[in-house]
């Protein structure tokens, strides 16, 4: 890898974070989908070092019905954007795909990362963090070639957009209850149920292991490694993600007609202790935080 230029496949919070305090003059933002999370997370920052009224903040999304019926465009993190950071604008522009990020001529990030929740938090993204003054100015100057082309947004505009955007989504809630109950996905889902379970029945452990135990057990592994330590609670998100069809939040655990909660997150805790008992992974009490076990090395 090239002087000045750093390939990432994760911390991509500490990574924004790290993008942020870099920005003390100017900070562009080019995502197709933003949330208020990612969001409240910029602003704190700026308020914390108490200079949200001096950094000129562009921030270039591309807003579709489709995304923002969706959620994973919200017109209302914009408006936030707009309302605690005094110098920051939006401008549309059709068909963005694109996720670039600067900091003055300090940083860029060129990644598959949105400005959302998921892309800081949950999705496995990839991308690359440059910090040669050169190489960020020459990025720069080709993305100023988005914002020459784009329309930007008086807060009216993302006002009465809002206004809209609640309506699609109502409109897709209803449609959203009406899939849930469609046959077809119910086929969809069995079938990659079926498409985990033969992989988890190729996995190295002891036969007597259920399948689902082994799904959940080798992504806690996955996840532990590839984040570091966590409480069940920062596990949960993230293995919903990665196995939706397995973490059904409509389906409880039953017994004697007694309901105790999500039957995905007790099948994680009994892999969570299965994996304990193997001497595995750790916990510790005082934190709550999961970890990969201290291996001894082989003499």
């Amino acid at each position: 890898m090239p002087e000045h230029v750093t390939f990432l496949t994760d911390s991509w919070e500490e990574t924004f974070s790290a993008l942020f305090e870099q920005a003390l003059r100017n900070l562009i933002i080019i995502s197709p989908y933003i949330t208020g999370d990612a969001v409240e997370m910029l602003c704190r920052q700026f308020e914390k070092r108490g200079d949200e009224n001096e950094v000129n903040v562009r921030c270039l999304t591309n807003i579709t019905s489709a995304a923002l019926a969706g959620g994973s465009l919200e017109i209302g993190a914009l408006l936030q954007l707009t309302n605690r950071l005094p110098r920051a604008r939006v401008f549309h522009l059709g068909n963005l795909h694109a996720k670039v990020y600067l900091a003055d001529e300090r940083m860029a990030l060129v990644t598959s990362a949105n400005f959302t929740r998921g892309g800081m938090r949950l999705n496995r993204e990839a991308g690359v963090r440059l910090d040669d003054p050169e190489q960020v100015a020459e990025i720069r100057a080709q993305v100023e070639r988005f914002f020459q082309v784009s329309t930007p947004l008086e807060r009216s505009d993302m006002e009465r957009i809002s206004v809209a955007a609640a309506e699609l989504r109502s409109l897709t809630d209803r449609q959203t209850r009406a899939l849930a109950q469609s046959p077809q996905r119910e086929i969809i889902q069995e079938q990659l149920i079926r498409a985990r379970v033969r992989v988890a029945q190729r996995l190295p452990g002891s036969e007597d292991v259920p399948s689902e135990n082994r799904i959940f057990s080798s992504t806690i592994l996955f996840l532990l490694a590839q984040f570091g330590p966590q409480t069940t609670e920062e596990l949960h998100p993230r293995i919903q993600t990665m196995h939706p069809e397995l973490c059904d939040d409509t389906i409880d655990r039953v017994i004697g007609g007694i309901r105790f909660g999500k039957r995905w997150k007790h099948m994680v805790r009994n892999a969570q202790q299965y994996l304990k008992r193997q001497g595995i992974i750790d916990y510790d009490p005082q934190t709550r935080l999961w970890s990969l076990a201290e291996q001894e090395d082989e003499i």
